[in-house]
Order: C-alpha cells, then structure tokens, then sequence
C-alpha cells in the first residue's frame, strides 16, 4: 500500500491501526442499532416471559438486560431470592435497566386466619442476634428439613389458613404482610442484626414486605439481610442462604 499509493510511514502506521479497531468500530455501531431500532422494531421486550422459570446467575441476567435491550419481564420468572435482590438494588448495573411486573392476584377470601408461631432457641434472657422469618404461603414447608443453621437461632413461622386448612391459592392478603412487617420490627427491638427470609408466597406479598421493612435507606438497626433459595420440585427445601446486603 505503501508503494502504489505513495503513504507515508506515518499514514501506513494510522492505517493499520485503524483496520485493528474496525471489528470493534462496526460490533459498536451494531450493537448501538440493535438497541435503539432493531429491537423496538420488532417489538420485543420480555427477558423473562411470564409461565417460564429460570434457574440462572444474577450477573447473566444483568449482562443479557445490557446486551440484549430488552427491559421488561416477570417476577414469578425468577426465584424470590433474585427477586428480592432486583428490589433492594434495583439501581444497581443491570437491574436498573429491567422492569420485574408482578401477575395480578386476588384478595384473599373472608374469614382467612394468618397464623404465626415464634421458635426460641435461647434458654437464657438474651435473644439472639439472628432470627429468621418463615412464610408457608403457596406451598407446604416441610419443618423437619428447615436447614439446621434456621432451627439452631429464633425463627417465627407464618401460615395462612382457611377453615383450620393451609390456604394454598396465590391471593393477596394485607394482614399477613402487615404481621410479617410487625415482626421484622419487633426483630429490630429484641437487638436482631441478621435477618433470614424463607419464603413460600407471591411476588405481591414479597413487594410489600420489601418496601415496608427494608427499602428505607438503611433506617433501621439490621445489618445484614439475607434470602434462602428454595429448591424448585418437591419437598422445595430451602437449601442456600444469598447475602442482600
């Protein structure tokens, strides 16, 4: 090139620095269409499409919102663990550019009793600085595989019942979020630092509970929130705590 077309050293070394980058110049430009029209044009904005569970990292899920430009999905798509953390970081990278929606329920039916019972592990006076909050909501929880972690600290467990029977159909119920949210602050009273979650309920009752009790700023005395996973087939163990915060 050089030679025919009579390049300095100089332009022959811009040029072929400038060939080195023109894979990266063209994905940019691509990837900026794709954004912007591509994905627009066709009118897709579902990640995660409502009847479909992923079983997938939080940081996969992140990178394809980014990459992919596609900003919507559905809460009951993702294990509550996840969910959760979308709500309590929803500003962070990757979660910031995903709307979660959750399915819309009804009201629980009258005469619903929301049952709660306290575990304390201590013998002595002192409460321990852990305690964690169990929902048997939407499925049964099989207490004799409560991770043995939960069964060595205070744990309270909550129940919805119709007729003295588990009420298993998704409804909202306002009551059982506002006894949850009662005992997450009387947690805060007895000098709890680390709160557990275990939850069997709906992404409904889960908002609520998040925006009542922990989305405040860090305005209470819990240090550190941590969610269980719950396995997704039968017996549905809780079988990994993940860190929040």
């Amino acid at each position: 090139m050089q030679a025919i077309f009579n390049i300095s050293e100089s332009r022959r070394l811009l040029l072929e620095s400038f060939m080195f980058v023109y894979p990266i110049f063209i994905f940019c430009i691509f990837f900026f269409l794709y954004r912007k029209f591509i994905s627009k044009i066709f009118w897709k904005r579902n990640l995660l499409p409502e009847n479909q569970y992923f079983l997938v990292s939080v940081w996969s899920l992140k990178i394809a919102t980014f990459i992919s430009g596609l900003d919507q999905g559905s809460a009951t798509s993702l294990p509550i663990w996840q969910y959760i953390d979308y709500l309590y970081n929803k500003e962070s990278f990757g979660w910031r550019y995903l709307t979660l929606k959750t399915p819309d329920v009804t009201q629980s039916p009258k005469g619903t009793e929301i049952k709660q019972v306290f575990y304390q592990k201590n013998d002595d006076k002192n409460m321990s600085p852990v305690r964690s909050i169990i929902v048997a909501d939407t499925y049964p929880i099989d207490m004799d595989l409560l991770p043995e972690f939960v069964t060595n600290h205070d744990y309270v467990l909550f129940q919805r019942l119709v007729n003295n029977q588990t009420d298993r159909v998704r409804g909202y119920n306002q009551d059982l979020v506002l006894d949850i949210i009662r005992q997450i602050r009387k947690a805060e009273t007895d000098g709890v630092q680390d709160i557990y979650l275990l939850l069997n309920t709906s992404p409904t009752h889960v908002t609520e509970i998040m925006r009542e009790s922990f989305q405040d700023a860090g305005r209470n005395s819990i240090k550190h929130l941590y969610v269980y996973e719950s396995q997704s087939e039968s017996p549905f163990r809780f079988v990994k705590p993940h860190r929040i915060y």
